[in-house]
């Protein structure tokens, strides 16, 4: 995975203008543990049917909100691509006032919607 992506896109869940309730197919609390732990592709460069084995999974870019949120939080990501973006963001630019800067936030903003029955 890339990690040329320096600012969440306009529609980054991490964003606080954006549409509550929009997390693709995740859960918000299962989005704040994967963040931790695995790669976050930008949605942008995702594709519904696209595993992380995928050979096009190389061209994916990983989500510039999810590691500024982390960096906000002040914890680094178990996932090493993930940890590196975190630390290039973080010695490359100021505070984004526009992403969420701690759990809670992200939770009030996006509550508890389900999204089990979207289709992607």
């Amino acid at each position: 995975m890339r990690t040329n992506l320096t600012e969440p896109c306009k529609e980054c869940p991490f964003r606080r203008n954006s549409m509550p309730g929009w997390l693709g197919p995740w859960e918000p609390t299962d989005l704040l543990a994967a963040i931790k732990v695995a790669p976050f592709p930008c949605h942008r460069t995702i594709k519904a049917d696209m595993s992380f084995d995928d050979p096009g999974a190389a061209k994916l870019e990983l989500c510039a909100g999810a590691a500024l949120f982390l960096n906000y939080k002040m914890e680094v990501s178990r996932c090493k691509v993930t940890a590196d973006h975190q630390f290039t963001l973080a010695t490359s630019l100021t505070k984004d006032e526009r992403v969420f800067a701690d759990d809670t936030s992200l939770l009030d903003h996006h509550g508890n919607a389900s999204v089990k029955s979207w289709k992607f």
